[in-house]
C-alpha cells in the first residue's frame, strides 16, 4: 500500500469516527428522541397543572427547540383549553406552519357546509401536528375537539409570523368609551373550566372523570376526541343523505362516554342508540347535565384590557370574511402597486 493510499484510508477512518461520535441529524423527530425528552423534562412539556396555568415557556425556548423539529415547535399541554388533563401525562405536542398546499386546500372550504368546514380544519391538524408519548402511539385524532381551535390558532400564528394576516375585532370600552382593537389570537381567548364539584372525581391515572352516582354507578366522562367526533359526524352525514332520522339526544351524550376512536364504527353507534332507548329519565338527565359541565372549550369572546383605563373589554369572536380568513389572506392591498 502506497503512502497516498494509507493517507486516504486514515482520512476516511477519521471521518467515519467523527460521524459516529456525533448525534444523528437525519431525522431529529425520531433519532433525537433523547434530546427531545430532556428538553420536555426541562420545560415541563406535558405536565398537567390541576389549577391550570401557563407553562412558563418563553419564545426563546420555542425558538431553540424548533431546530430539533425541522420547523416543528413545541405546544404545551398545560396551555390548551383542557389544561392537558385528559391526555397521557408524558404527551409531547409539536406544530408547524401551514404550507402552500395546505392553504390552497383550505381555500376550497365551503362556508355554509359545516361538514366541509370540519374536514378542512381537521386537514390542517393532520398535516401540521405531531403527537407522541413514551408508552403508546398517538394520532392527531386523539386531540380533544375542544382543544382544536386553540391548536389551529397556534398553527396560524406560526404561518403568519410577521403579522401579515391579523384577525381583529373592535369594541368600545364600557367605562371610558375608548375604541379597542382585539386580535383573535390565543393570548386573548377565555376557556370554560370544569366545576370544582366535578373535579373531585378526576382520575389522574386513567385521565378521565370517574363520577360516582347513586342510581347509575360510576360514569366515566371526558371531552370528546376529534377521532370520535369524526365517526359520529360521518354517521350523521350518512343518515341525512339517506333521509333517515337519528337520535339527537343520544348523539349529544355519546362522544363524552365513548373515549376511544380506534375500532369505533357506525355499527357501534347504532348499538349504543339501541341501548340508549332503554335508559330511564333519571339516567338520561344525569348523563346530559354532566356532559354539559365537562365542556372545556373556548368561550365565544376575546378579552383585553382597555388601552385607556385598563378595564376589561370583551368582544364576540367574529370572522368578518368567513372562516377562510384563518389561512387565506383577506387584505391584499399591501401587494397592489
Amino acid at each position: 500500500m502506497s503512502n497516498e493510499d494509507k493517507l486516504n484510508e486514515d482520512e476516511m477512518k477519521r471521518i467515519v469516527e467523527e460521524q459516529q461520535s456525533q448525534e444523528p441529524i437525519n431525522d431529529p423527530y425520531i433519532e433525537n428522541a433523547t434530546r427531545l425528552k430532556e428538553s420536555a423534562k426541562k420545560d415541563g412539556l406535558g405536565k398537567v397543572n390541576m389549577k391550570r396555568g401557563k407553562s412558563g415557556a418563553t419564545e426563546a425556548d420555542a425558538d431553540t427547540n424548533s431546530d430539533l423539529f425541522l420547523g416543528f415547535h413545541p405546544l404545551y399541554a398545560t396551555d390548551l383549553p383542557s389544561g392537558g388533563l385528559f391526555y397521557p401525562r408524558d404527551i409531547e405536542l409539536q406544530i408547524r406552519p401551514a404550507k402552500v398546499a395546505e392553504i390552497r386546500h383550505f381555500s376550497t372550504l365551503q362556508e355554509r357546509d359545516l361538514f366541509d368546514v370540519d374536514d378542512k380544519l381537521n386537514n390542517i391538524l393532520q398535516n401540521c401536528t405531531k403527537i407522541r408519548t413514551k408508552t403508546r402511539m398517538m394520532s392527531w385524532k386523539d386531540l380533544l375537539e375542544e382543544d382544536r381551535i386553540y391548536i389551529i390558532l397556534a398553527i396560524r400564528s406560526l404561518t403568519f409570523s410577521k403579522g401579515e394576516n391579523k384577525l381583529q375585532v373592535k369594541k368600545n370600552c364600557q367605562d371610558c368609551n375608548t375604541e379597542n382593537t382585539i386580535e383573535i389570537a390565543n393570548e386573548y381567548l377565555q376557556f370554560n373550566e370544569i366545576p370544582e364539584d366535578l373535579m373531585k372525581y378526576y382520575d389522574e391515572f386513567n385521565r378521565v372523570l370517574a363520577i360516582q352516582t347513586k342510581s347509575s354507578g360510576t360514569i366515566w366522562l371526558k371531552p370528546p376526541t376529534i377521532g370520535v367526533m369524526q365517526i359520529v359526524t360521518r354517521y350523521i352525514r350518512e343518515k341525512e343523505r339517506a333521509g333517515d332520522n337519528w337520535d339527537r339526544a343520544h348523539i349529544q351524550i355519546l362522544p363524552y362516554v365513548q373515549h376511544e376512536w380506534r375500532n369505533f364504527t357506525e355499527k357501534d353507534i347504532f348499538q349504543s342508540e339501541v341501548d340508549f332507548q332503554g335508559w330511564d329519565d333519571t339516567k338520561y338527565t344525569l348523563h346530559y347535565r354532566l356532559a354539559e359541565k365537562v365542556k372545556v372549550g373556548v368561550k365565544p369572546d376575546v378579552v383585553c384590557s382597555c388601552k385607556e383605563c385598563g378595564s376589561e373589554v370583551s368582544a364576540a369572536i367574529n370572522f368578518r370574511g368567513g372562516i377562510k380568513d384563518l389561512f387565506v389572506v383577506s387584505d391584499i392591498s399591501g401587494e397592489l402597486l
